[in-house]
């Protein structure tokens, strides 16, 4: 049957062999057990042998045989013995008992065989701690070196395994050869279990040292973060902020220099300069009216006193106003006030308002340090700052530069008091201090800041691209550049790994935790669509925002298996709102084809569907518009269609890959030569040649952009967006079933636009490029483009999915025409392009999302295409030395999981292959995980360990708030919860790996998605998996929002662990910065994003990006990062010459500088790995997870422990109450661990392991754990998974049908739901009674 992943299923096998509490329908009632047997009595059982027994057993079956055949050479020969006289050939050992040399040798042989025997039938009763004992007390256990080489649990196994394998086949040379009952099939288990009990060994020997390292590592990391953030903070309060760019930011002048100061003593007045011919009267009322200005300006120049002394000069003359200037002059040198007869302070900065400069002395604010005048204000009424506010002399120089500035930004009030007025400028000038500062923070560089802040050892063992390539070593020891590392995080972090960058606050938003956004787009318009549709049907008001009704399935009114068209159905409503929306063109558009009038082509409404358009279907028409509109724009923007700002996207690929690359070698290049090969640099010339393959680069890409420029300038090709677009898929089916008429319409497309254009995907350019206009020729090339697009194979790429306008015609299997072209054949009939292509609004949506939003949002993070990031990784890693083969990895680590990110995994998802696979998969998923629902139950215990139990307490009251709504807006959003039950069915994809499967397929196709679907509300999988969700986001918007507003009081764990999500301090400063925004619940508890009205995109990214995150975790869902790359079917090779041969050609993508690579690729290599999704997330996020320590301790433990109780509850659910009862403690206990998900993956594998020895017929302890009894077949086919396993318990069946009776092979055929709680005694009655028909 092979591998089941039974965590989420009933069980490990399904098929011909069954479970225990199925044994007992197994016989006729002629052989059923008397009811005076108590239950679970061993009739004509061996007696017990005890434990030592046991152990005896375990060294008897060892050394008896060669014991025996010791004690045998003191038989003499009897040379008139003749043993075939005394043998019966029928029923004895005779090529072992030939070897009698006489008669007493004879009984000597029986009575050994027997003896074997006796002992095989003992070690039956021996239990796991008793062959633990026995091997150890074996002396040739001792004569094997057990190297325990390595450091790690891995290297324990290997070294174990190699000393079990040494141990089985010296053990096997001393007891086989003497053993009369032995079997070949016996020493190939014995030593292959001694291989495998090695290396469990091993493991566990090597499990506590391991551990202890672990913690060691922790503390030591623990201590490097406390480090980092030290080092980090440190380097912050000690830069000095740049007075140039704090200038132009806010728009001052700023002047660093001594200011002229006069010391003074408290008491002394200032003395104006001597002028003489002032008059007395009037030189006091000057005085005091200057020195009354002054007060009330705070002792600094401003322009009210400036106006002063102009207006004193123009009325009483020079001579007053000179004097008047003296004293503002003298009053302006004390800066802070003393105390008794101590000098006054040096002034350090002011501002003055007529000149808009700010005066600062950077040699006495640093000097100044140490006195803290900011605990001790001049005026009176000014609050003291606190003695710790400043850390460092920088620190304090940057407050007294910002306070000076933030006099120019707070303007003071009238009637304000001067210690009001300071206080709010103190209060200004800290908030200004701290945005600066956190700037500083953003662009601060942090040593290895890509790199892992914690071990990574238990998540090693089943590793994935995303964490090899973070932490990839090349063969010669160097490390991958953290600007390669920066790369993968930005594609593909899921808040499964911990970053020293983290450690210090520092995060960005990943292309995968931004996923959710472009689904809760389609979740938004499918919602708007259903709302129209049911304000039609009930004759309500428009509007697209009020809810329809919704219940457990779904959308009330939507379409189901049986619904039948009766004009007022979801899918009637539909098809005449798209209809309308794409055939409704202008006059003219329909002249706008080359001059050519196609008015004959307009769509009569009316006369197709019997009646005109309705206002609920127009504005369902403006749905789907404002859908693509979406998408058109931010496609525009990314420069994937306008020339324009393709050109831009260029210009950043070349700054920021090849010009920084340019820039950095050219550092190193200088350095080299100046240390003449001392210190850790290469030679000069490595760096040279490096530069000039760099210098070459930026040549190219420069030669590029100017002949970009120069069609971008001339206006050569700017492409057009058809009127109305709409996602072109073709409908193969429709195609094969009108092949003339869509041929006919082919040449017709091609006669009306005899052209096409060829456009270099380099450098953007296109040209236009004529056809043979004569007859034949198009004939020809209509039926080459028709026989291409029914091809299976045909490889999909981005222009087939999006084709939002003319260009289209760039790509073989897309037509340079809009949709409503057509023609009128010779009976009259119109045929469209709408015709030939899927028009199911839903479906085509989701096309778009899944292959084309991933894509746009990647060119907008990385400016630039996969192709350019991956040579920019091959050109950088080149330069630090790695080789071609070490190159290539790294390639594909990276290809790896983009095709995962994009949705393009298979290149034909069409092909039979892959259509298989999704049949198998499908039905799978409806056999196997028909009880699933229930083991979700662990994920409350999972949200607990992840979060603790906030967010229950939050759901709790929610019931209970009217405005709780609110809070779902946000999770919608993300594509998560409600939008993910109605829109998306992606539930399965917990458990199941189909996130590759095409989401536009044929009817078939459409019908088995939604059976699984279906399936998916029976197994109630879906709905514990929505309320999880729903919950986790509720909570997530809150932490997140409540978390940023008070960012800078987070413990340095809290903001790693918020890091962890995508929200770092700059992330959390932006949410913070949405604050006017925010909506809170009644009792003022709880946060409400209130998202639709936020003006920074940037933050709502950050904010979605970090939700997106919170939910994967709370409700744990595999992403790519979780994944080896053969979970999805994807294998890749070395290219070799003989390949070449078949066709096969090395991968451009991934293939570098001296290492070609080959990419295979097929949904069938994936059907192995179907089931693992959740066991591949637990290994990190779970298992890894519990040793860190940036999570609270009790949190880990209480979810841990919450999980390991649900599961015993669910493992107890699905076994009859008699078999729990009588099951061992730790039978149950094994099952629970395995079922919480704690042990991630390897309790799956070990599990595997178990089912594949006992069913090849090893004896051992193990076998007590087996979740069913397994025969050889299983054995073989354990390790290829569910997928195969039910292809193989269909073949099994069908043959016994043909072989034995077709009762017989309908028992073992697997059944739909046969695991539902609703049905599955029903299904087990039903297969018991075909076993005894």
């Amino acid at each position: 049957m092979g591998f089941r992943y039974t965590r989420w299923y009933s069980y490990g096998k399904h098929g011909q062999t069954m479970i225990n509490q199925e044994r007992f329908g197994l016989f006729k009632k002629d052989y059923e057990r008397p009811n005076y047997f108590p239950r679970g009595t061993r009739i004509m059982a061996p007696d017990p042998i005890g434990w030592w027994g046991e152990v005896g057993t375990m060294l008897k079956y060892q050394y008896s045989p060669a014991f025996s055949a010791l004690e045998s050479i003191r038989y003499d020969v009897d040379p008139d013995f003749k043993p075939e006289e005394h043998l019966d050939f029928a029923r004895e050992n005779i090529p072992y008992l030939m070897n009698a040399k006489s008669l007493e040798h004879l009984q000597f042989l029986r009575n050994n065989e027997k003896k074997q025997m006796m002992i095989k039938q003992d070690m039956q009763q021996v239990r796991w701690h008793s062959m633990l004992v026995g091997a150890l007390a074996d002396p040739m256990s001792w004569l094997i070196p057990f190297s325990l080489a390595g450091k790690g649990i891995f290297a324990g196994v290997v070294s174990g395994a190699r000393a079990g394998a040494g141990y089985g086949v010296l053990s096997e040379t001393l007891r086989a050869p003497f053993d009369p009952t032995n079997t070949s099939t016996e020493t190939l288990l014995n030593i292959g279990g001694s291989t495998v009990f090695g290396g469990a060994l091993g493991g566990v020997v090597r499990t506590p040292s391991a551990l202890l390292r672990q913690a060691k590592a922790v503390q030591r990391a623990k201590k490097d973060s406390a480090d980092i953030l030290n080092k980090f903070e440190s380097e912050v309060r000690n830069k000095k902020f740049t007075v140039a760019e704090l200038a132009k930011k806010y728009g001052v002048n700023i002047k660093v220099g001594p200011l002229p100061a006069k010391t003074l003593v408290k008491g002394e007045k200032p003395q104006p300069i001597e002028v003489k011919g002032l008059d007395a009267k009037t030189r006091k009322k000057v005085e005091d009216r200057i020195n009354k200005a002054m007060d009330d300006s705070n002792n600094l120049i401003t322009h009210g006193v400036s106006k002063l002394v102009k207006a004193i000069t123009n009325n009483l003359g020079p001579s007053y106003g000179k004097f008047a200037q003296s004293i503002v002059n003298n009053r302006n040198q004390i800066a802070f006030g003393g105390k008794g007869k101590t000098p006054q302070p040096t002034p350090l900065g002011r501002y003055n308002s007529e000149t808009n400069t700010v005066f600062i002395d950077d040699t006495a604010l640093i000097k100044s340090f140490n006195e803290k005048r900011w605990t001790k204000p001049r005026v009176k009424g000014v609050k003291p700052l606190p003695e710790d506010a400043f850390q460092t002399p920088a620190e304090w120089r940057n407050f007294v530069l910002m306070h000076e500035i933030a006099h120019k930004i707070v303007k003071r009030t009238k009637g304000e008091s001067t210690a009001k007025y300071e206080n709010r400028i103190n209060k200004k000038a800290i908030q200004l201090l701290d945005e600066e500062q956190s700037l500083v923070r953003d662009n601060l560089p942090i040593t290895d800041e890509y790199d892992l802040a914690l071990p990574n050892v238990i998540g090693n063992i089943v590793s994935t691209p995303y964490r090899k390539a973070i932490q990839f070593v090349g063969k010669t020891g160097i490390k991958l550049p953290q600007e390669i590392k920066k790369l993968f995080h930005m594609g593909f972090a899921d808040g499964g790994v911990l970053t020293k960058g983290m450690m210090a606050g520092r995060s960005l938003t990943s292309l995968q935790q931004l996923k959710g956004k472009a689904f809760g787009v389609l979740g938004e318009a499918q919602y708007a669509l259903e709302n129209l549709h049911y304000q039609q049907i009930r004759n309500l008001k428009v509007d697209r925002t009020v809810e329809a009704p919704r219940g457990y399935f779904g959308y009330k009114y939507r379409d189901k298996l049986w619904t039948k068209p009766d004009g007022k159905t979801f899918g009637e409503f539909l098809e005449r709102a798209v209809t309308y929306y794409m055939l409704n063109v202008s006059e003219a558009t329909m002249k706008s084809i080359d001059g050519v009038d196609l008015s004959y082509l307009r769509f009569d409404f009316e006369k197709h569907f019997g009646r005109k358009i309705t206002k609920y279907e127009k504005e369902a028409g403006e749905v789907i518009k404002d859908f693509f509109e979406r998408y058109r724009k931010e496609a525009l923007d990314a420069g994937l269609f306008d020339l324009s700002k393709e050109l831009v996207a260029m210009q950043k690929y070349r700054d920021r890959f090849i010009r920084a690359r340019v820039n950095r070698l050219q550092g190193l290049f200088d350095r080299a030569k100046q240390s003449k090969g001392k210190g850790t640099l290469k030679p000069a010339r490595y760096y040279e040649r490096a530069l000039e393959n760099a210098e070459a680069q930026l040549t190219t890409i420069e030669k590029k952009i100017a002949e970009l420029e120069t069609t971008v300038k001339e206006g050569k090709f700017k492409p057009p967006f058809e009127e109305n677009y709409f996602s072109r898929i073709w409908d193969t089916g429709f195609i094969l079933k009108h092949r003339d008429n869509f041929v006919k319409l082919v040449e017709e497309a091609y006669k009306a636009v005899p052209y096409r254009f060829d456009r270099d995907i380099k450098t953007g350019v296109v040209k236009k490029i004529n056809y043979d206009t004569t007859p034949k020729a198009i004939r020809e090339r209509a039926e080459k483009f028709v026989d291409e697009l029914l091809k299976g194979d045909t490889v999909e790429d981005m222009s087939q999915v999006m084709a939002p306008l003319q260009v289209a015609g760039l790509h073989p299997r897309n037509l340079n025409l809009p949709n409503w072209f057509g023609y009128r054949d010779v009976d009259g009939e119109i045929w469209r392009i709408t015709d030939f292509i899927i028009t199911d609004p839903m479906a085509v949506m989701k096309n778009y999302t899944v292959r084309v939003a991933p894509k746009i949002e990647f060119k907008k993070m990385f400016n630039g295409t996969a192709k350019q990031v991956q040579d920019f990784i091959e050109s950088r890693m080149a330069d630090e030395g790695f080789d071609g083969e070490d190159i290539s990895k790294v390639k594909v680590y990276f290809d790896t999981l983009y095709r995962r990110e994009v949705g393009q995994v298979y290149d034909r998802p069409y092909g039979f292959d892959n259509e298989f696979a999704n049949t198998t998969r499908a039905l799978g998923t409806v056999t196997y995980l028909s009880d699933s629902g229930r083991a979700s139950l662990v994920d409350a215990g999972n949200a607990v360990f992840q979060y603790g139990f906030k967010p229950f307490q939050m759901a709790m009251e929610r019931m209970v708030d009217r405005t709780g709504w609110k809070a779902s807006k946000a999770v919608r959003a993300t594509a998560s919860g409600i939008i993910e039950k109605h829109v998306l069915g992606t539930v399965s994809q917990r458990v199941v790996d189909n996130a590759n499967s095409h989401p536009v397929t044929s009817t078939y196709g459409r019908t088995r998605d939604a059976i699984v679907d279906f399936s998916m509300d029976l197994n109630f999988l879906r709905p514990l998996t929505v309320f999880m969700k729903e919950m986790i986001g509720n909570f997530s918007q809150h932490d997140i929002i409540e978390k940023s507003l008070r960012y800078s009081q987070l413990t340095p764990f809290e903001k790693a662990n918020l890091a962890r999500h995508g929200i770092g301090e700059k992330q959390a400063r932006l949410i913070a910065g949405q604050k006017k925004h925010f909506e809170q619940d009644v009792g003022k508890t709880r946060y409400y994003a209130n998202m639709q009205k936020w003006t920074n995109e940037e933050a709502k990214d950050a904010f979605l990006g970090g939700m997106q995150t919170y939910i994967n975790l709370g409700s744990l869902t595999a992403t790519s990062a979780d994944k080896f790359s053969l979970v999805d079917g994807q294998l890749y090779v070395k290219y070799r010459p003989f390949m070449e041969k078949f066709g096969i050609k090395p991968d451009p993508m991934t293939s570098s500088v001296g290492q070609d690579m080959v990419r295979f690729q097929s949904g069938i290599m994936a059907l192995p790995f179907m089931f693992w999704n959740y066991g591949l997330a637990a290994n990190q996020k779970i298992l890894q997870a519990g040793f860190d320590p940036t999570r609270p301790m009790s949190q880990r433990l209480f979810g841990a422990s919450i999980m390991i109780a649900l599961g015993y509850v669910v493992s107890s659910w699905r076994l009859p109450d008699y078999m729990w009862e009588n099951m061992s403690y730790s039978r149950r206990m094994a099952r629970a661990v395995h079922l919480s998900g704690v042990t991630g993956m390897y309790s799956d594998l070990a599990y595997m392991a178990i089912h594949m020895t006992k069913g090849a017929g090893f004896k051992g302890p193990q076998n007590e754990f087996a979740m069913y009894n397994p025969d050889t077949y299983d054995a073989f086919m354990e390790p290829f998974g569910a997928g195969f396993g039910l292809v193989g318990d269909y073949g099994r069946g069908l043959y016994t049908m043909a072989t034995d009776s077709i009762p017989a092979g309908l028992a073992k055929i697997p059944y739909p739901l046969q695991y539902n709680m609703f049905i599955r005694d029903e299904v087990r009655e039903m297969r018991r009674m075909l076993r005894n028909m």
